[in-house]
This record gives C-alpha cells, sequence and structure tokens, in this order.
C-alpha cells in the first residue's frame, strides 16, 4: 500500500508519475489475481478471435502511453497509464456511500453511459494506508469476473487533485431495491421473480464456482437493466433489458477448501445476515451467500423485507418464529457458535414455521416455492442449498416459466445506484 500512501503527500507536479505508478500497481494487483485465477483469463481467451481483438487493444494502449493520446474506450482487462477522468463528462450524481460517490457520466470518445465512482480517501476510510482496502479488493475481484449478471469494471483513472481516483464501471438504471419501493403496494408475477431469482443464482454460481464469496447479497446491491431508461441511448441498447447485475464486491472475499482461518463476523446487512453468523461463526463459507438469497428471493414475491430485525438478538428472534424450531440434529450445530449459550433451545425448539403461510398468500405460490425458499434458509450451513443445487430446483422450471427477459417490466430510470 506504500504506493497509494505516498499518492497522497505528493505534489501537483508530480501527479503525472504517480498517475503511472497508481495505474501499474493496480495492473499488478489484477495480474497476481489473474495468476492464481487462470479461470478468469481462461474464458475469455479460449476464443481465437477475441485474442486477436486483445493483442490489437494492447498495441494501441502502448502507442497511446508513448505519444501522450488515448485510443479508445475503457480498458477492460486492467489500466492505461496515460487515462484520466478528464475523458468522462459528468451528468449528474446517482448516490454516495461510505467508501465513495457514484455519478451518471458519459464517455466524450465511445459516447456511453457509465458509473463514475469517485474512492474517498478520508483518514477515517483508509486507516493511514492511503487507499481503501475495501476500494482495492473490489476492483481487484471485479477485474478478474466476466459475467452478464456481475457488475463489470471498464477502467480506474486519476483526476487532476492527488485525492481523485475513479473506477469506471458498467451503468445500469435502476437499482432493485429502491424500484421495490417504488412499487408500493404492488409485486412481481412469479415468472417475473422466477426471472430475476434464476439471473442471481446465474450470478452467484459463477462467484462460487470461483471460490469468491460476496457477502452482502441484497436488493440494494442488485442491480436492474430497463430499456424505458435513458441508459437505451448507449451502445447497449434494449439487449440488456430485464437483466439483473450483482454490485458492490467491497466486503466480498475468497476461500480456501477446505475451510480453513477465522473470518471476520461483521459482514452482511443484519437482515440478509445468516443464523450462524449471528451466533458468532467465523468459519463460514459460501453458504453464507445463500442464506441471503434466500431472504431477497422471499422480498421479490411479497416486497416486504423477510426478516426485518432491530438488532442481533431480534434477528435471531425474528428467524426462529419465521423459519421455525431447529430439529435436535440442527440445534447440535447451531450450539457449537460462540454465541449459542445464551439462547433459549427449548422455546426456540417449539416455533412453528410461518413460511408456508406466508408463500400461500403469494399468487402461483406453492409447495414448490416453500420447499425452495426451505433450502435456501436451512439451519444446517453444510446441507443448505448451494446455487448450482437452486438453479435445477423443479420450482423453476414448473409453471409458470420464468419471463424472459425482453418481457420484463419496464420502469422510469432510478437515481440510486449502488456500486
Amino acid at each position: 500500500m506504500a504506493i497509494y500512501h505516498s499518492l497522497l503527500d505528493c505534489t501537483i507536479e508530480q501527479l503525472q508519475a504517480r498517475k503511472i505508478q497508481v495505474t501499474r500497481q493496480l495492473q499488478s494487483s489484477h495480474a497476481s489475481v489473474s495468476a492464481t485465477d487462470k479461470w478468469a483469463s481462461d474464458e475469455e481467451d479460449s476464443d481465437e478471435e477475441a485474442r486477436k481483438k486483445k493483442k490489437k487493444k494492447k498495441k494501441k494502449q502502448k502507442k497511446g502511453e508513448t505519444d501522450g493520446t488515448d485510443n479508445g474506450g475503457g480498458s477492460s482487462n486492467g489500466t492505461s497509464a496515460t487515462r484520466s477522468v478528464e475523458r468522462y463528462s459528468k451528468m449528474s450524481a446517482l448516490g454516495e456511500g461510505q467508501f465513495g460517490t457514484v455519478f451518471l457520466a458519459r464517455d466524450t470518445i465511445t459516447k456511453n453511459l457509465c458509473a463514475l465512482k469517485q474512492i474517498k480517501l478520508t483518514e477515517n476510510i483508509t486507516g493511514g494506508e492511503g487507499f481503501p482496502t475495501s476500494a482495492l479488493r473490489e476492483i481487484n475481484v471485479l477485474q478478474s469476473l466476466r459475467h452478464p449478471n456481475i457488475i463489470r469494471v471498464h477502467d480506474v483513472v486519476v483526476g487532476t487533485t492527488t485525492d481523485q481516483i475513479y473506477i469506471v464501471m458498467e451503468y445500469v438504471s435502476c437499482e432493485l431495491g429502491t424500484l421495490m419501493v417504488s412499487m408500493g403496494e404492488s409485486t412481481f408475477t412469479m415468472a417475473e421473480a422466477k426471472c430475476l431469482l434464476s439471473q442471481l443464482l446465474d450470478a452467484v454460481s459463477y462467484m462460487h464456482a470461483r471460490l469468491l464469496v460476496h457477502r452482502d447479497i441484497k436488493p440494494t446491491n442488485i442491480l436492474y437493466h430497463s430499456s424505458s431508461s435513458s441508459s437505451s441511448s448507449s451502445s447497449t441498447g434494449d439487449n440488456n433489458h430485464g437483466r439483473l447485475v450483482l454490485c458492490d464486491f467491497g466486503l466480498s472475499c475468497r476461500i480456501s477448501k477446505p475451510k480453513g482461518g477465522h473470518l471476520t463476523p461483521l459482514v452482511v446487512t443484519l437482515y440478509y445476515r445468516a443464523v450462524e453468523i449471528l451466533l458468532g461463526d467465523d468459519q463460514y463459507d459460501e453458504s453464507i451467500d445463500m442464506w441471503s438469497v434466500g431472504c431477497v428471493f422471499a422480498e421479490l414475491l411479497t416486497n416486504k423485507v423477510l426478516l426485518p430485525g432491530k438488532g442481533e438478538i431480534d434477528q435471531l428472534s425474528k428467524i426462529f418464529n419465521v423459519v421455525g424450531g431447529p430439529t435436535i440434529e440442527e440445534e447440535k450445530i447451531l450450539c457449537k457458535h460462540s454465541n449459542s449459550k445464551s439462547m433459549n433451545w427449548e422455546e426456540i425448539r417449539r416455533n412453528q414455521s410461518t413460511l408456508p403461510k406466508l408463500i400461500g398468500q403469494v399468487p402461483e405460490g406453492g409447495e414448490d416455492c416453500v420447499d425452495l425458499l426451505r433450502g435456501l434458509l436451512r439451519y444446517d450451513a453444510t446441507v443448505r442449498l448451494t446455487a448450482e443445487e437452486a438453479k435445477k430446483h423443479h420450482f423453476l422450471t414448473s409453471s409458470p416459466l420464468p419471463t424472459e427477459m425482453a418481457n420484463m417490466p419496464k420502469f422510469i430510470r432510478s437515481d440510486a445506484h449502488k456500486e
């Protein structure tokens, strides 16, 4: 992190040299990810034509570095040492989070819309390291993932002052959480919910196959392409309408198999946090994402948060009241966690699940729907449905079939954009 620390201390005269250092450091970081995860490059390089295009683009970028010019669109696998944020024209602020502010911008060369995330470099965020660990992690992870249902990073660019570093990302018009709030009492149809769930499972399956855990799946970290928005004026056009995109990988981490090492329990927004984390498990795995997917699935069906706890104790109470009390075998597993000692298991065991009643109120909800939801919310993480298993569940192949993306509902662009 020394290069990022020095970036904060350099003078304006040194900025151009620092731009080159920062971007080369990011390239080096990305290269290390690619070296350990050969799958990332294998998928793109399997097509001979793609390899030739990639080689041609690198030659153009190299030429741009030597003569001080920029030769085209954002890089898909790294950054160009001379890239400046001046290439992008900011149009409006989309949102602000703990680690950055996101702007809607237009690439002045390609004329495409993009999301421009300015990384905050304040002392309380960087912790004296000079560059937020979460931002570097997010850049590295996203540059190694290429999937239509995962947000894409095009580039990392530098501004005119030492504290201006931006991530250039794919622009997606709607945030699912904000969109659902705007729907009021309305809900997605069962077929539409199946379409969205299938896409979310595709993204999570792809990620988990590469031993990556998101650790914060929730509606506000899911985006939705709608062709009725201004994004349709970009080169992506209407072909993306109805496409779901998982974003915000700032808490993501790579895990090892078999389990090894301790992980922080300070992950996942409370409403979507798996029961084992609430009970103190610090050796969790990708199954915590599947619990979150189950919560999101229920929310897609009802347009209401499934487990809206007011704190960790209340969250556990909500879980056992809705999902039901654990079996004897499940209780033995849950009791192994550090925070389980204060729980009144005898009383908890008597709780009956309210999931069948909840799904019974959903049009076209049935036993298959309840079974899938139960499988995603199992207390024993070792038998909780994986993303691949959930994709093959009878619920998703039975009537009504998932709506085709082109036939998904259209929405007016939301000003909220979480990434």
